[in-house]
């Protein structure tokens, strides 16, 4: 029933707490609900974005790595080759031809190591620094939001527990008068009540607040790694093309032909949700006003 309540079916006042009760519950448990798709999504987006970021930094990583180690390979290959065949060679026959293959083959060694560098420096400037703000908002999503969500869960049931005991005095209360005996003072468990319930308020204010916030820090993050895929995707070409712009390398190019590159879609709305709510969410109204006994003890 809660979460099925909106703006247009709460009432705009309330005159008994009672019912200004039945009415913060239902409201509280609709935008409790929205609150958790806003800390689920981010968490979800927030994370997938970290984690396109690390794939990003891997493959040029790997890549440095592959060509280092293949240029290493072929320093050590071509070293041993020439170790092997100078001593048996007859220079007058083979000489030329010996020092064209070395020469051919540590030029090769040396255009790995010279795509190891250019694989090195691949990475856009607003990589690292992206990634550490992505890093930030996963250990918020993961750690200050939830805790703060929390906060705002045991403010509400310590309110629905002053109300409760409340009730309860105003039952006994009622009782008291129709057996025609003193009633008990009810004005402590209203006070409790009432202040329970403003801080329920004030919790509510804040996390949503700071959901909102952290939303909109998603979404200019997912706007920025938008743009630094692109400055990747285009440093990335260049590095694979850079591979065949030697001579000896020019057979390969075929090899290193990149497809057009894709964009990084943006999700749309805010707060970030595919599904965006249809109609905005219902407001608690305000507070009945409180007995004379309360307002001389709030």
């Amino acid at each position: 029933m809660a979460a099925q309540m909106s703006s247009s079916s709460a009432p705009e006042s309330c005159l008994f707490m009672a019912e200004w009760e039945v009415v913060r519950v239902q409201i509280h448990g609709v935008r409790r609900q929205h609150a958790e798709q806003i800390l689920c999504d981010i968490q979800l987006r927030a994370r997938g974005g970290l984690a396109a970021l690390d794939a990003w930094s891997t493959v040029l990583e790997a890549r440095k790595a592959l060509e280092e180690a293949a240029a290493s390979a072929a320093i050590k290959a071509t070293s041993e080759l020439e170790a092997r065949w100078r001593p048996v060679r007859v220079d007058a026959h083979d000489g030329e031809a010996a020092a064209w293959l070395l020469a051919a083959e540590r030029a090769h060694a040396e255009a790995r190591a010279a795509s190891a560098k250019r694989w090195a420096v691949a990475a856009p400037a607003d990589c690292n620094p992206l990634k550490r703000r992505h890093q930030a908002l996963v250990d918020s999503a993961n750690g200050s939001l939830p805790e703060v969500v929390r906060a705002w869960d045991a403010a509400h049931e310590a309110a629905v527990q002053a109300w409760q005991a409340h009730n309860e005095r105003l039952e006994s209360t009622a009782r008291a008068v129709a057996e025609e005996r003193a009633p008990p003072d009810s004005w402590l468990s209203e006070v409790r009540y009432r202040e329970r319930a403003r801080a329920v308020l004030v919790q509510q204010a804040a996390t949503e607040r700071l959901l909102e916030a952290k939303a909109m820090e998603l979404v200019a993050l997912e706007v920025d790694r938008a743009r630094v895929w692109g400055a990747f995707a285009s440093s990335y070409s260049a590095a694979c093309n850079g591979f065949a712009a030697s001579p000896e390398a020019a057979a390969m190019a075929s090899m290193v032909l990149l497809p057009s590159v894709p964009t990084v879609r943006l999700p749309g709305g805010m707060p970030p949700s595919d599904a965006p709510l249809e109609r905005p969410l219902p407001q608690i109204p305000d507070m009945p006003s409180a007995g004379g006994a309360v307002l001389q003890r709030m």
